[in-house]
C-alpha cells in the first residue's frame, strides 16, 4: 500500500509493522524521516556530533513510543517535537 506523493500510506503500514517488531519497516521509517530529524536538530545551530546525539535520542524515544504513533503526519510532528525539545535541552545545557 503506497501513495503517489507523500508515502503516507506506506509510513502508516511501516509504523504498524515496526511496532510489531519488523526491522525492515523500522529501517524504512528511519530512511524516510532521518533527514527531517537531522534538519530539525541542526536548525538549532548544533554541530554534527551534538545533532547526531539529538537524532539518536529522537529515534530511541520513538522506539519506546512507536505504538502511540499511527500516521505519517503524527510521526513527523512527533519526531520534530522530540528533536526540538532535545536540541533546546542541549543548547541550554551549553549556556550553563
Amino acid at each position: 500500500m503506497t501513495t503517489s506523493d507523500d508515502g503516507a500510506a506506506t509510513s502508516a503500514a511501516d509504523l504498524a509493522a515496526a511496532a510489531a517488531g519488523d526491522q525492515g519497516a523500522w529501517d524504512r521509517l528511519v530512511d524516510r524521516h532521518a533527514q527531517w530529524v537531522w534538519s530539525t536538530a541542526r536548525g538549532f545551530g548544533l554541530g554534527a556530533v551534538a545533532a547526531a546525539q539529538v537524532c539518536g535520542v529522537a529515534w530511541a524515544r520513538l522506539a519506546d513510543h512507536l505504538d502511540e504513533v499511527r500516521t505519517d503526519e503524527q510521526l513527523r510532528r512527533w519526531l520534530g517535537t522530540i528533536a526540538s525539545h532535545e536540541a533546546r535541552r542541549v543548547v541550554c545545557a551549553r549556556r550553563v
